[in-house]
């Protein structure tokens, strides 16, 4: 997502996620953030990633459940106005097998993706901050609904023309400011 979101030049924290993947997190209000955008001091998007290689197990439905929360809780609180939205990067296995603790991450974010949707992140992100992206997408109709809602900033591209030079894999899709 670091990589991703430098790569569009839309401004995120921690940076030295770019480098370090697994750098500590950001907090806002004592809540861990994997990103935010664009800043811990003017969060518009929040994201939290859960990535399960095994099974989850319940100690792993309960905990993934109630960071989500503990992220919404404290998101309504400090953010009563305009808030952030709050995606969530939700893949692997472990949770094939568990749906309970796919569900409990999924009914409380506003949105979310998965490797293969990580543009998702690019586009959530050039929304809220009032920058026009561009997706090329092998099946834009499968995600029409997500694209409604962040329309305004979000163009899309026919996948078979040919794309800038400067357009971005992002897992399906290719994604560019426009």
């Amino acid at each position: 997502m670091a990589l991703l979101l430098s790569r569009i030049d839309l401004p995120f924290e921690p940076v030295a996620k770019i480098e370090t993947p697994a750098s500590p997190d950001v907090q806002i209000h004592d809540v861990s953030f994997d990103l935010v955008v664009p800043a811990v001091n003017d969060p518009r998007m929040c994201v939290k990633a859960t990535v399960h290689t095994a099974n989850i197990g319940q100690f792993g439905e309960s905990k993934d459940k109630l960071e989500i929360d503990e992220a919404i809780d404290m998101i309504a609180d400090r953010f009563p106005g305009k808030r952030p939205v709050l995606l969530a990067m939700i893949d692997g296995i472990g949770f094939r097998s568990n749906r309970a603790g796919l569900n409990g991450v999924l009914m409380g974010v506003d949105e979310f993706c998965q490797f293969g949707s990580i543009w998702k992140v690019a586009v959530v992100a050039a929304s809220e901050l009032a920058r026009t992206i561009t997706v090329a997408l092998p099946d834009p109709e499968k995600h029409s609904a997500f694209l409604d809602r962040h329309g305004d900033h979000a163009k899309v591209a026919d996948w078979a023309d040919e794309r800038p030079a400067h357009a971005i894999p992002a897992g399906e899709a290719f994604v560019w400011l426009a």
